[in-house]
């Protein structure tokens, strides 16, 4: 039986040294800068919370077999504050699998947190949360699309990679027109002027929102302005992600609706983080979908979360499994699970670990 503890940072380097075994491509070059990485993610996030640790498993000569990264993220459930603990970059050695996985996430999921969440989990470990009484979310494997051109999108898509798609370029000024014609005369594929204005903030504005609307939902993220500042140090890194804002939208009467965090890759608007009013969703979305559009977007996507289903439907929008990973949850309340389950969370992945890449 392995050894299970909570990680330190002079583990680091061994860390590193067991997760080149499994997945030897890293974004970070050296091994001191991975080691620097994992520093930071797991030991200098502003949620540190001495309960939920990333832990580690050793063999019985004390060699690193494992690990189980844990990021703690203040939440609340009606008027109660909860502790959420998200579960990332779990790695096993490949000679000791088995037992020592199953030690190491069953010792996660004993913690004192009220839900786990594993946002970006592979089949084999969502596997191993569901037989652990964990919850796959399948909507949240998705992505939903916004095309702003539909025919020309929907022409590409089709036509992938290859000679194929010479034709469709060459065809684009048509397509265009086309594209003008079809979501001029569909309502469905309008993208209104939504009521209202919005508004760019700084990140303490964006937090200060967020508790406002905190007691509005049943579970939502804390608004956490230093935790947000952290966060926005992984954007700004990373070039791939592209200029980003926080904007907070306003009613006619200046009240609070909702508020919402995109960033802008190329042609294409990332919606990443939405909260809003249950009666101003969709003038929310709107205000995001209308900013992208206005910056210069031919495609707007985002997560499928569960409280935004019912504004995401055929045929301005479609949906799409842009990734491999599986979504799961896990908690002994299972009115966490259910609020999640039917859209009265506004958790989103802004709460997850997609901020991360290793």
């Amino acid at each position: 039986m392995a050894g299970i503890r909570p990680l330190t940072r002079a583990d680091l380097p061994a860390v590193v040294a067991l997760r080149k075994k499994v997945w030897p491509a890293s974004i970070h070059g050296c091994d001191e800068a991975r080691a620097a990485y994992l520093g930071r993610v797991f030991l200098d996030n502003p949620w540190r919370d001495e309960d939920i640790v990333p832990l580690v498993a050793e063999d019985d000569h004390g060699i690193l077999v494992g690990f189980h990264g844990a990021i703690p993220r203040p939440a609340r459930f009606g008027s109660r504050r909860i502790r959420v603990a998200v579960g990332e970059s779990f790695v096993v050695d490949p000679k000791h699998r088995g037992l020592v996985g199953i030690q190491l996430l069953r010792r996660f999921l004993d913690g004192p947190q009220d839900l786990s969440i594993a946002d970006r989990a592979t089949p084999g470990v969502a596997r191993l949360w569901r037989h652990h009484g964990g919850h796959e979310l399948e909507l949240q494997r998705l992505d939903w699309i916004r095309p702003f051109y539909p025919l020309r999108v929907a022409a590409r898509r089709v036509a992938g990679e290859g000679s194929s798609l010479w034709g469709v370029r060459a065809a684009s000024p048509f397509l265009g027109v086309l594209d003008t014609w079809v979501t001029g005369g569909a309502s469905e594929l309008r993208v209104l002027e939504p009521e209202g204005h919005a508004e760019p903030v700084d990140l303490d504005a964006y937090a200060s929102a967020l508790r406002g609307l905190e007691s509005r939902r049943t579970l939502m993220p804390e608004g956490d302005a230093e935790g947000l500042k952290w966060l926005s140090g992984f954007w700004s890194d990373r070039r791939e992600f592209g200029p980003w804002e926080t904007i907070v939208v306003r009613s006619a009467s200046h009240e609070v609706t909702g508020a919402f965090l995109w960033m802008l890759r190329g042609r294409v608007a990332e919606l990443v983080h939405l909260v809003a009013r249950p009666d101003a969703r969709g003038t929310v979305l709107e205000h995001f979908l209308t900013r992208a559009r206005a910056a210069g977007a031919r495609v707007c996507q985002g997560r499928v979360d569960a409280h935004l289903v019912d504004l995401i439907q055929p045929p301005a929008y479609f949906l799409d499994q842009l990734t491999d990973k599986h979504v799961v949850v896990h908690s002994d309340d299972a009115r966490l699970i259910e609020a999640i389950r039917d859209g009265s969370s506004q958790l989103g992945r802004l709460d997850g670990a997609w901020f991360t890449r290793f």
